[in-house]
């Protein structure tokens, strides 16, 4: 009986062991790759919009094409118009600042920071612990006078709303 025991014991564990197992939960990616750039200290920077230049592009555009007939002959010309139209180009790669780092990015201090934009009346959504279009648009308008125009919260803003606790160092 003591045999029969010991082989059951690792036939089990086998059995166990080719179990599937549920995938745990995996939290929705908050920050985009390249986004945030984390120095060897631990520090995390983001970069504001770039500035941009805009210009008029003057062009022909054609309105009609040729008509020829059955030989090739053109019997009525092409007609063009000039069209002009802005391009708005980025200059530069805009400023660089100290932002959280992804870790910071929780659910609950994402839900502290739409609750602290709404209070401000900076964000008009639900309070969703997601960092989701609505919410990212917020922090980029209520930071752009401030000067970051970035829709990653600056870290200095971040203290003063209470999201993060301020450095001993800055007290």
């Amino acid at each position: 009986m003591t045999l029969r025991f010991l082989t059951t014991i690792p036939l089990l564990t086998l059995a166990l062991a080719c179990t599937p197992v549920d995938d745990p939960v995996v939290a929705p990616v908050l920050i985009t790759k390249g986004e945030i750039e984390t120095t060897a200290d631990g520090q995390c920077f983001a970069r504001t919009a770039p500035a941009t230049r805009t210009r008029i592009i003057e062009e022909q555009v054609l309105v009609t094409h040729a008509i020829t007939d059955a030989d090739g002959t053109i019997t009525s010309p092409p007609i063009f118009r000039n069209q002009t139209r802005p391009v708005t180009d980025a200059v530069g790669q805009g400023t660089r600042f100290q932002t959280l780092c992804p870790p910071e990015y929780t659910p609950d201090r994402i839900a502290t920071l739409q609750r602290a934009l709404k209070a401000r009346l900076a964000y008009n959504g639900p309070i969703t612990s997601v960092l989701d279009a609505e919410t990212r648009d917020a922090i980029q308008a209520f930071q752009t006078p401030q000067g970051y125009d970035s829709p990653l919260i600056q870290r200095g803003i971040a203290e003063t709303l209470g999201i993060v606790s301020l450095d001993r160092d800055t007290l």
